[in-house]
């Protein structure tokens, strides 16, 4: 009998070769579903009309997709699989035993696929959907203080479909893959910090920070053939990384206004018609995603240099700053800081954003943890 979970279950597994379904979830990674699904969608256009008819004369499909939005917690464990199936690349893995640091880095071509199963319900009576050729579109994380991390992802695939019961593909065994459930650890938003230009001798720390929500959208393309199926994934090397932080003007006592002093200068030379009037950029550290129970264990997200990190490719020309001016209030109030980047694939040993998940895991998707 398969353990207790949500009426939701999604499963991802590393796709060893393109084209070729996985048949079985072992060694994948199962994460209870928060909201949303997975699956196929046709778009429908009218015939046109003829001579002086109002008639409808039919409709035809125009093109069909497979994909959707799912929520999940920020597992550690699962995390470093799919921030690889959005970024493409990991680096070595530091550390001799557990917690291992993963470094993850954007990646020049399409990341590697997944076979994902998609469920309702559990054991004979689950309604199971099978994913080939899947890709993380999108991978949004977003967390508040005092709570678990949120995970969104946009799944695109270009194939599905619905093994039967038993059959080769039907994953009844829920104890294969990492079950991760109610009793697995997951980050949580504590301890947060937001470093601004990190690669200076004297950054911006802001320790009052509330909320923040990270996002990378590699924005895809596919082309579909005479099929109307999926065909071709067209890379796309331009990757958007947004960041909102949300921090609080109630700290110390006093009236925190740190994130707006930050680029005051800037924005008043620009609006003085000062000659100087780039936009405000720079580096970034964030830290907002704590293990419970290790503070060793954590999620990291850094643009800029930094110990153990790769080396950065001008990170003053890649990431925008962006605030309004503190709104007045009786009460303390909450300030919204952007960070907004457009990430070109760089040199080979360089990078413009890394990720740093640390868990239990040796490897990315290696359940067995050697």
């Amino acid at each position: 009998m398969p353990p207790a979970r949500n009426f939701g279950l999604l499963i991802v597994k590393l796709q060893a070769i393109e084209g070729t379904a996985e048949t079985t979830a072992t060694n994948g990674y199962a994460m209870p579903i928060m909201s949303g699904m997975l699956g196929p969608t046709k778009e429908w256009g009218d015939l046109p009309r003829q001579g002086n008819t109002l008639t409808r004369q039919g409709r035809y499909a125009q093109r069909a997709s497979v994909g959707g939005t799912v929520t999940v917690m920020a597992h550690p464990e699962a995390l470093g699989l799919l921030f690889y199936l959005a970024m493409g690349t990991e680096l070595a893995v530091q550390g001799a035993g557990a917690p291992y640091a993963h470094t993850f880095v954007m990646a020049d071509s399409w990341p590697a696929p997944a076979t994902v199963w998609a469920s309702l319900a559990s054991g004979d009576d689950a309604d199971v959907w099978r994913f080939r050729d899947a890709y993380i579109s999108r991978l949004r994380i977003v967390g508040e203080s005092g709570g678990n991390l949120a995970v969104d992802m946009d799944w695109i695939a270009k194939h599905y479909t619905k093994p039967a019961a038993g059959a080769a593909g039907f994953p009844t065994d829920y104890d294969d893959p990492a079950v991760l459930m109610g009793a697995d650890p997951r980050f949580k938003f504590i301890e947060s910090v937001v470093k601004l230009d990190s690669d200076s001798d004297t950054p911006l720390e802001m320790d009052n920070v509330e909320s923040v929500s990270f996002e990378i959208d590699r924005n895809p393309e596919i082309r579909y053939g005479p099929s109307l199926t999926p065909k071709t994934l067209a890379a796309d090397r331009m990757v958007n990384f947004n960041a909102d932080v949300m921090y609080s003007t109630g700290s110390g006592g006093g009236y925190d206004r740190q994130g707006w002093n930050f680029l005051e200068d800037a924005y008043l030379s620009a609006l003085n018609e000062d000659p100087d009037q780039s936009t405000p950029a720079g580096s970034f550290d964030s830290t907002f995603g704590i293990h419970p129970a290790d503070a060793d264990v954590g999620l990291r997200i850094v643009s800029g240099g930094g110990d153990s990190l790769p080396n950065t490719v001008n990170p003053q020309a890649n990431w925008e700053f962006e605030t309004a001016r503190p709104d007045a209030a009786e009460t303390p109030t909450l300030v919204n800081y952007s960070l907004n980047g457009i990430c070109r694939v760089p040199a080979e040993g360089t990078t413009e954003a890394t990720v740093i998940v640390s868990n239990e895991r040796a490897t990315l998707y290696d359940t067995g943890g050697s």
